[in-house]
């Protein structure tokens, strides 16, 4: 009895194995490049690069803001310099940029990893020269090719 329950089992695991199998379908080409695909993929990525980046966006905020004020001291300064050269290495290092920058490639949008970036860091309340200074800093971002 306990062997045919155990072969039984067997049985049912292979048949959901093979129903699982057979329920993934690849996308074409169209479907990846689709607005919608785009979109989803571009959201999950900068939320995940958001948890990564946290500390330095509310540095940006806050020091970002005396920047534009003009009245940016020494201390507030050396955080922002800080803080900008972690984003970075973050940015250098950052694995849902690569997914980004790898999406563009594939649907022949070399821009799609900037525009993303920089949308990311208005909603997140960046200041438009901290923006700046990290667009002018493109090296940060991951190259072309992924590498």
């Amino acid at each position: 009895m306990m062997k045919s329950s155990l072969g039984a089992l067997k049985a049912l695991a292979a048949l959901i194995g093979v129903i699982s199998l057979s329920a993934c379908v690849t996308p074409t080409p169209e479907e990846i490049c689709s607005s919608q695909w785009i979109s989803a993929r571009t959201d999950k990525a900068m939320a995940e690069f958001e948890r990564d980046v946290r500390p330095m966006m509310r540095t940006f905020r806050r020091a970002g803001s005396s920047l534009e004020a003009g009245n940016l001291q020494g201390l507030q300064a050396l955080r922002l310099l800080d803080a900008v050269q972690k984003m970075a290495k973050r940015m250098q290092n950052s694995q849902a940029l690569v997914d980004i920058q790898t999406l563009g490639e594939t649907c022949n949008d070399p821009d799609l990893l900037l525009t993303s970036f920089t949308g990311f860091m208005e909603e997140q309340g960046a200041p438009a020269s901290v923006i700046g200074m990290l667009e002018e800093a493109r090296g940060f971002l991951p190259p072309p090719d992924g590498s």
